[in-house]
């Protein structure tokens, strides 16, 4: 199950086609769900069919209507019910939402924050990264929410998440964030414990930021092992031109462990050389 959610994160980067990434997606986030939604109509519980008649009776004041559904311990009702009033959805019902959100319980949380990334509901963008700043069970679903809303604050609250609970969740969403993060990373490896070195080294290094190479550098010379060789390894998808001569140095400094990984970076160097 997990390789298949790898090998599924994997080929969003390589997919140009929006239906396609959004399939990919859901078929993610069906396997990272605890457990599979429970079909099921409860003791009480009208059938579907006369439910949706109720929420088209109500006409505008289908909010009421909506709140009471997510109440529900049937996932199913509360996801339609969520579907079913998107397309009428407005600021106002998301901030009537919005305001009951602690109420509900775990399972309706993830269901609405779902809802706010499918429907790009930036106007609860700050609830939506407090989830992720939680790291508690809603924190999945805000992530893959926040990356759909983008905008401000998105980059900072992931790269936070790294080195905690859902520091991979954290790493495979900012791999699709746009624009260079270099500073925001950088600002980040200050007071950074273990587990976030290297989740950043990792980032850095996979999303060519140039930027942070002085940092990778520090880190490549650290006494604690992993981060060592994480930066070690990082080195050649950040390193410059101009960094060939301390590539170098590091290189002839170099144990035998170390030796092929300075040699690839000292590689990297040479073939972004521009021809005069």
């Amino acid at each position: 199950k997990e390789n298949v959610k790898k090998a599924l994160t994997s080929s969003i980067e390589a997919t140009p086609d929006k239906t396609a990434r959004q399939f990919v997606e859901s078929l993610i986030r069906m396997l990272s769900k605890p457990e599979a939604p429970q079909y099921v109509a409860h003791k009480g519980t009208a059938p579907y069919a006369k439910q949706f008649d109720a929420f088209k009776k109500q006409g505008a004041n289908y909010g009421k209507l909506l709140q009471k559904a997510l109440k529900s311990k049937d996932r199913a009702y509360r996801v339609q019910a969520l579907e079913f009033v998107a397309p009428y959805a407005d600021e106002a019902l998301y901030a009537q939402v919005a305001k009951k959100f602690k109420k509900l319980s775990v399972p309706a949380q993830q269901d609405v924050i779902y809802w706010w990334g499918d429907n790009h509901v930036t106007s609860q963008k700050a609830l939506v990264l407090e989830q992720i700043a939680k790291a508690g069970e809603t924190t999945p679903a805000a992530i893959e929410a926040a990356v759909k809303m983008g905008g401000e604050g998105v980059a900072d609250a992931l790269i936070a998440a790294l080195g905690t609970t859902y520091s991979n969740q954290a790493y495979n969403a900012l791999l699709t964030c746009k624009g260079n993060l270099s500073e925001k990373v950088n600002a980040a490896f200050q007071g950074a414990n273990k587990q976030k070195q290297v989740a950043l080294l990792n980032l850095a290094s996979k999303r060519a930021l140039y930027g942070t190479v002085d940092n990778v550098l520090k880190c490549a010379v650290s006494q604690e092992a992993e981060i060592a060789e994480t930066a070690q390894k990082a080195l050649s998808g950040v390193v410059t031109p101009q960094y060939t001569e301390k590539v170098a140095a590091l290189l002839d400094k170099s144990n035998d462990k170390q030796i092929a990984l300075y040699q690839n970076a000292l590689s990297a160097c040479v073939q972004k050389l521009q021809p005069k």
